[in-house]
């Protein structure tokens, strides 16, 4: 306990004086080396921004048989499959391609392996690996959702997960064809998991950059970087970060097996139309 009053004052004084909030750099380092892609920098309060989109990442699980899905908890995946799953948001000169670049980069193990991304409502569910999706599936989606599906055959049962990018104010899959004539700023991004999966915040996110002629860069952030020990939610974390997405921007990271709800809120600084 402290002894006086005065005591109290210079606790609270010194902390104060840490400029500490829940944008700070927890460790004061800089989360990456490279400034090409973004600058990252002490954050005070919500910075400024125009706009604010929240980005959701799900995932599914199903088995199937006989064209019949059934959904499954991630519990209930054969263990060979409790692995990390990736998660693609905008970079839409890559979806163009089926996201060649970026499954190279992440690389799916224990007898995953990728379907080709589908918009929802648009183009055909795949059915090559598995039988045609179900009700069973289609009724967990919506129109405008991106979809990466993953297909597995192991002891004889077959699965699907599914990697869904969604957002609520605009179908995402419109948001993502309209970085090919317009480009916005982002200065903050809010990241959010459910209550008790904190783990999931050690996994980077890698800001990636793809030009026209295929050259790939990206730089890594990593969120627990950003953790603040003065905050009272330990789910949330705000990443301070100055990046431009356009059609040839965006974020990569892998989920948890079992994190199947993950909200980016998007801090948008300016947004500019392509002329």
């Amino acid at each position: 306990m402290y002894r006086n009053r005065k005591d109290v004052n210079r606790k609270l004084a010194a902390i104060l004086s840490r400029g500490s909030n829940s944008l700070d750099h927890a460790d004061g380092a800089p989360a990456v080396s490279s400034k090409e892609l973004m600058n990252i920098g002490p954050g005070r309060y919500n910075p400024p921004f125009k706009a604010q989109i929240q980005v959701q990442l799900l995932k599914l699980y199903f088995t199937e048989a006989a064209d019949v899905y059934t959904s499954i908890a991630p519990a209930a995946l054969n263990a060979a499959l409790k692995v990390d799953l990736p998660a693609f948001v905008f970079l839409n000169s890559d979806f163009a391609a089926g996201y060649a670049k970026l499954k190279a980069q992440f690389p799916v193990s224990g007898g995953w392996v990728y379907n080709a991304p589908i918009i929802y409502g648009k183009t055909p569910s795949p059915s090559a690996a598995l039988g045609p999706w179900d009700a069973t599936v289609t009724a967990q989606l919506r129109d405008g959702d991106v979809v990466l599906p993953f297909t597995a055959v192991v002891g004889g049962t077959n699965y699907l997960g599914l990697s869904i990018i969604r957002t609520n104010d605009v179908p995402y899959a419109s948001l993502l064809d309209a970085t090919n004539s317009n480009t916005f700023d982002i200065n903050m991004l809010r990241y959010t998991v459910n209550e008790g999966q904190e783990a999931q915040f050690a996994n980077p996110i890698l800001v990636c950059d793809e030009t026209m002629f295929g050259k790939f860069t990206s730089d890594p952030i990593n969120p627990e970087a950003f953790k603040n020990p003065e905050q009272m939610q330990d789910f949330i974390l705000d990443i301070d970060l100055n990046t431009v997405v356009n059609k040839q921007k965006g974020f990569a990271t892998t989920v948890d097996f079992d994190v199947l709800n993950i909200r980016w809120n998007l801090f948008i600084a300016n947004a500019v139309k392509i002329q």
